[in-house]
């Protein structure tokens, strides 16, 4: 009888990052197992132990494990079993899910440069590489564009509850920035206690301080006031891929620096950034219009008798102000909405081209894989909760 695996499972689940990997792993084990799994026990059966002891593991007798953020790396290495840590590099040879920060602080930045913004900030942990990573990447994106950032560092004590006084010195901080600034926030946490600090100071959010997150964890982003715009990740796919790993590693597979990237897709806009930071009345007057209207088969045209400017004209403004033409911003919207359409809804193909009207699947498709370079349901399969 073919002895079924027991894999060793200690991903917090309190997140949509830990939620998603444990989705895609579940996913695997249906398609290529069963496994058997081991996870800690709840809150309420832990009997005032937060963790459990390397010891304790030792007696599971598991096959593998996949554990996120282990504080103490030799302990885990001393159970002799296939290993795969997330979401830091800890040491070469051990296998990783490792987001994506290049591409997450370059959409982040972009998702801001595009609303207009001049000034930008960027608030995150002082010490954990994948916030100082992100941070790297995000500044990069913001200097290409002949912007500067201004950096806010927090103690990563307690992320979940910051100190009183640590959400004064960011309250401190955020009436000091000029205004109005976008802002990238390190994951959605950091996102909701500077909307926070942003209402204890009187700052108004979207006008004065935008703020977009990263992991777009619908619980948290929902809660917030106003409602977060996130950089969404696609954890589903990377936890079935670490299973996929796991599972050559318990058939014989070396462990030896294997990488797991988890990429994003996309950012999922909502009320923290629905706003446009431009001096220019007529390409404001455009892009309300634009924003109020991309749903709607519009075009240039009917953007420039909007704000009775020639699309030439038009044109010109756009690109001094935003660095791109009328075309591209209602693509850029359309396609934004198509992405969430197709990851947080169930609406159908066909019922998102008329809702978009589209002439047509066809149409929609074509308008879709130019910009994204995949189909509408390749999307849908990789980006999809």
């Amino acid at each position: 009888m073919k002895k079924t695996p027991k894999v060793i499972l200690l991903i917090e689940t309190t997140h949509a990052y830990g939620r998603g990997l444990i989705r895609g792993i579940a996913l695997y084990s249906r398609h290529h197992g069963p496994w058997s799994f081991y996870r800690e026990a709840p809150f309420y059966g832990k009997h005032g132990q937060s963790k459990i002891s390397i010891s304790e593991l030792k007696k599971i007798n598991a096959d593998g494990i996949i554990v996120r953020e282990p504080e103490n790396i030799e302990d885990f290495l001393s159970l002799k079993i296939p290993l795969i840590t997330s979401p830091s590099l800890i040491k070469p040879e051990i296998p990783t899910i490792l987001t994506c920060a290049d591409r997450i602080g370059v959409l982040a930045a972009e998702h801001l440069l595009e609303r207009g913004f001049k000034n930008f900030a960027y608030c995150g942990f002082e010490t954990l590489p994948w916030s100082l990573n992100r941070h790297g990447s995000f500044v990069q994106r913001i200097q290409k564009s002949g912007s500067q950032v201004e950096s806010f560092f927090c103690s990563v004590k307690k992320i979940d509850n910051p100190s009183e006084k640590e959400q004064k010195r960011l309250t401190k901080w955020l009436k000091f920035l000029p205004k109005p600034t976008g802002i990238m926030a390190c994951n959605d946490d950091m996102g909701r206690s500077i909307l926070e600090a942003c209402k204890s100071a009187d700052i108004s959010v979207p006008e004065q301080i935008a703020v977009v997150g990263v992991d777009n964890d619908q619980l948290t982003c929902e809660l917030t006031d106003p409602p977060l715009s996130s950089v969404a990740l696609h954890s589903k796919k990377a936890g079935y891929k670490a299973a996929e790993l796991l599972d050559r590693l318990m058939h014989g597979e070396t462990m030896n620096g294997q990488i797991i990237n988890h990429d994003p897709s996309h950012v999922v806009t909502r009320q923290s950034t629905d706003t446009m930071a431009v001096k220019d009345p007529e390409v404001a007057k455009a892009l309300a219009f634009i924003h109020q209207h991309y749903k709607e088969s519009i075009s240039v045209e009917d953007v420039s008798n909007e704000v009775a400017v020639s699309s030439r004209n038009l044109y010109k403004k756009f690109m001094e102000t935003l660095g791109h033409s009328v075309h591209k911003e209602i693509q850029k919207e359309r396609i934004s909405h198509i992405c969430t359409l197709l990851t947080e809804s169930d609406l159908s193909i066909n019922q998102i081209t008329m809702s978009m009207e589209f002439t047509g699947i066809e149409h929609i498709s074509r308008y879709f894989y130019k910009e994204k370079g995949m189909s509408l349901r390749e999307f849908r399969k990789m980006f999809s909760k």
